[in-house]
């Protein structure tokens, strides 16, 4: 038998009494001849919990969204996030860094676009408002999976954001592959110590910014548009095809020949 988990304690388990979780989750994992997780923090925690065999596979991205294209870069220096913000995941430190940086660099306030791609709620446009941020903000509803994949391509900076959340540590969205392999350079907001940190520094693919440091984001910000103006800015993203789902699937099909074989 093999267990492949996203994680525990999510919507497998969520409707049930934590002590029979607990108890289901631990029998799951004993007799299980392989977890297999996607994350390498939900990795580590599950391994606390002594599984015969614990194995990460990457959620990845898939090549066939990511072919090349003759799409222009944006002309403006353009921050665009792709999906839906909650409050979760509300980038007040960009919003913040923003507004002080426009007060302070002219130049800025003539070429800055806030790309948002996907539904935003009400509390995330409040702040927008809050930091005088409307006059640069462009709203974009819902797109076919394909559209969306043009606006990332096209993107001077592409926004990623991490739900500011306990597990916050361990979440490495679909998202954050689909970026890496656009060729866009990303600028990230949470943990500086999580796995996309991590990823993101092994790969070049961007920077990451904890979620109240207005100084770095500040700094990040600055660095990407003096690279726009210089029409220098790119993505220094290496080594990302082995987060292909390609490579990824045949990670798991060595999981699963092994098992099997046994």
């Amino acid at each position: 038998m093999i267990f492949i988990g996203w994680g525990f304690g999510g919507p497998l388990f969520g409707w049930i009494s934590d002590k029979i979780h607990r108890s289901l989750e631990q029998k799951v994992i004993s007799e299980a001849d392989c977890i297999v997780s996607v994350t390498p923090t939900w990795c580590a925690e599950l391994a606390e919990k002594k599984p015969k065999r614990i194995e990460l596979v990457h959620n990845g991205y898939d090549e066939a969204d990511v072919i090349e294209s003759n799409l222009n870069l944006d002309k403006e220096f353009s921050l665009v996030h792709i999906g839906s913000i909650n409050a979760a995941r509300n980038p007040k430190v960009i919003w913040k860094a923003l507004n002080e940086l426009l007060k302070q660099n002219n130049g800025l306030s003539k070429c800055l676009k806030i790309k948002l791609v996907g539904s935003v709620e009400e509390i995330v446009l409040s702040d927008i408002n809050e930091y005088n941020l409307n006059d640069y903000l462009e709203l974009t509803g819902y797109l076919s999976h394909k559209d969306a994949i043009g606006f990332q391509q096209q993107a001077q900076v592409l926004m990623l954001l991490i739900n500011n959340t306990p597990n916050s540590n361990g979440i490495l969205t679909g998202k954050f592959y689909e970026y890496m392999a656009s060729k866009r350079p990303t600028l990230a907001i949470g943990p500086t110590k999580s796995d996309i940190a991590k990823l993101l520094e092994e790969t070049g693919a961007g920077k990451i910014v904890d979620f109240e440091d207005v100084e770095t984001a500040k700094s990040v910000i600055l660095e990407f548009f003096e690279l726009f103006k210089e029409g220098k800015l790119e993505s220094s993203a290496k080594e990302y095809q082995q987060y292909s789902r390609r490579s990824q699937c045949k990670i798991m099909a060595s999981i699963l020949n092994d098992i099997s074989a046994k």
